[in-house]
């Protein structure tokens, strides 16, 4: 799902929840005709199709959607953030996005709110750690705009957020299995010294390596 779509998709669900009806007799034509209240009825309509024709979309979509208020708590979160992070819509919607975000990356996220509001274009996704219920931690990528109103006063921050636990596990493990390796070569009883031919660099040495030449990898670099 694409941020411009996630945009579009709560603007016609905000849009579509009607205010309540005018008092009796606002906006009638001298005669009776209430051509003013006809209007308003054709737009709300208008509103509550344009809303059939979001909702599927909204709720429907690969990607975690939210709509937040401008002090970050969730006014409408779709079913796909519920099943990424565990917790209910319900339990969502008491809750500002930030309260489910690891503590490590939330002063990130919120500087980068803050800069959104602030009418600073949006950058780069951030990728930030989030606390599912009932224990663990996922990663998701997380692009936000604000919409808003006529007089230029933010009405709501669109959030998307995509799911990108699998990729940072494979990356993680990736990570481990190269200290590993490390480990094991630096535990070696003997020299060893790896040379990239392609590249034409010095890779590596060990340990004993350095004690037995007296030259560390950046010896070998200079």
């Amino acid at each position: 799902a694409k941020l411009a779509e996630a945009e579009a998709a709560l603007k016609a669900l905000r849009a579509g929840r009607p205010e309540s009806p005018p008092p009796a007799g606002e906006g009638a034509a001298p005669g009776g005709r209430g051509s003013g209240v006809s209007k308003r009825m054709r737009a709300e309509q208008a509103q509550r199709q344009e809303e059939a024709r979001y909702r599927p979309f909204f709720e429907q979509a690969g990607a975690g959607m939210a709509r937040l208020a401008p002090d970050g708590h969730c006014l409408e979160v779709n079913q796909k953030l519920c099943a990424l992070t565990g917790y209910s819509r319900e339990d969502l919607l008491t809750r500002a996005l930030a309260d489910i975000l690891h503590a490590d990356d939330r002063p990130a996220v919120l500087a980068a709110v803050a800069r959104l509001l602030a009418g600073e274009p949006h950058g780069a996704p951030l990728e930030t750690r989030f606390l599912r219920q009932g224990g663990g931690t996922g990663w998701a990528e997380v692009t936000g705009s604000v919409v808003r109103g006529p007089d230029g006063q933010p009405q709501y921050l669109a959030v998307l957020i995509n799911d990108v636990t699998p990729g940072q596990r494979a990356e993680q493990q990736l990570l481990e299995s190269q200290r590993f390796s490390e480990k094991v070569l630096q535990s070696s009883l003997n020299g060893l010294y790896v040379y990239d031919l392609e590249r034409g660099t010095n890779v590596f040495v060990n340990h004993r390596y350095t004690a037995l030449t007296g030259y560390t990898l950046d010896d070998l670099a200079g």
